[in-house]
């Protein structure tokens, strides 16, 4: 297993896409890091950071079926299982390193001015989060490249997951954002009104511009989700490697304003109903667990790559 890590390392830190790939995750991570300084968390640097770990491990691992590496490793005796596993450390090792090229400079320069109101280790720990949701990304790219032989057909299928993570964290979060109720404005003209529809006279104001009596009400939102679709769909969200990196950069933001300190303490010690509260408070108490579904995604691909590749045809 260790030759075959050595073997893999040095195919791929010395091939040319890989030290293009360096280049571009350390100049997202400067002039990220610059911007943020200068006004606000820019964390679509981290994004483009996280999209090229994923291009450049399923493009490098993609070579080995393109090259016959794969079935000469087999040739030679070594096995499925120890030729897959040898490409996750491989791909988890390199994606770190692309990601440190970035995160380090990015971090470093922006905590100055982005990190000033947040808890001390805040900023770090949300560059830890950001690192392991990197590699739920490259892990997928990685179990793609070896488990499809054709290259053209893994980057089409990273793409078409790219587009679904992107667009699925959009529907689901419109979706946990409504609210169980919705208000709306009622008016009499008259007292006698109030009274014949029934209606509690302490709900209502006078309005003399309008010279009529005005109320709100509270009105089931027939688009809520609440009860067990409501945590089905929350778990899938927080999967979601493209909201993991849309949370820590909302939270980042909210960090950004002085006046949130103490209100943040107050959200993250109060009891609410996760039913009921804005879901902006939910992700913001619990960004902090993004790395456990990360952990649980990630095992669950390196799972199902493992059951696939034993399986495929190589030739």
């Amino acid at each position: 297993m260790i030759r075959l890590i050595k073997t893999n390392l040095q195919y791929l830190t010395f091939r040319e896409l890989f030290l293009v790939g360096a280049a571009g995750a350390l100049f997202l991570g400067i002039r990220g890091g610059l911007l943020s300084y200068d006004n606000s968390f820019s964390g679509d640097y981290l994004i483009f950071a996280v999209l090229i770990c994923a291009a450049v491990t399923l493009l490098n691992v993609g070579r080995e079926h393109m090259d016959g590496v794969i079935r000469n490793k087999l040739t030679l005796g070594f096995t499925r299982m120890k030729i897959y596993a040898s490409f996750i450390i491989t791909s988890a090792v390199s994606s770190t390193v692309l990601y440190l090229l970035t995160a380090v400079p990015f971090f470093a320069v922006s905590s100055a001015n982005v990190a000033k109101y947040m808890p001390e280790g805040e900023y770090f720990k949300m560059a830890l989060i950001c690192y392991v949701t990197a590699l739920v990304i490259t892990m997928g790219s990685t179990v793609l490249a070896i488990c499809v032989p054709r290259l053209s057909i893994a980057a089409v299928l990273l793409l078409a997951s790219a587009i679904g993570f992107v667009v699925m964290s959009h529907s689901f979060e419109a979706k946990l954002s409504q609210s169980r109720t919705n208000s709306y404005m009622i008016s009499y003209r008259s007292l006698e009104d109030i009274k014949e529809y029934g209606e509690n006279m302490d709900d209502f104001y006078y309005d003399p511009l309008e010279d009529a009596y005005i109320g709100t009400q509270e009105q089931e939102n027939e688009y809520y989700v609440g009860g067990t679709s409501r945590s089905i769909m929350r778990t899938v969200l927080f999967c979601d490697p493209y909201f993991q990196l849309q949370g820590v950069t909302a939270a980042v933001r909210l960090y950004e304003q002085e006046s949130f300190a103490q209100r943040a303490e107050m959200i993250l010690n109060t009891d609410f109903d996760p039913d009921v509260f804005d879901f902006r408070y939910d992700v913001f108490r619990n960004y902090h667990t993004f790395p456990i579904y990360s952990g649980v995604f990630i095992v669950i691909l390196i799972t199902a790559g493992a059951l696939v590749f034993r399986k495929i045809n190589i030739n």
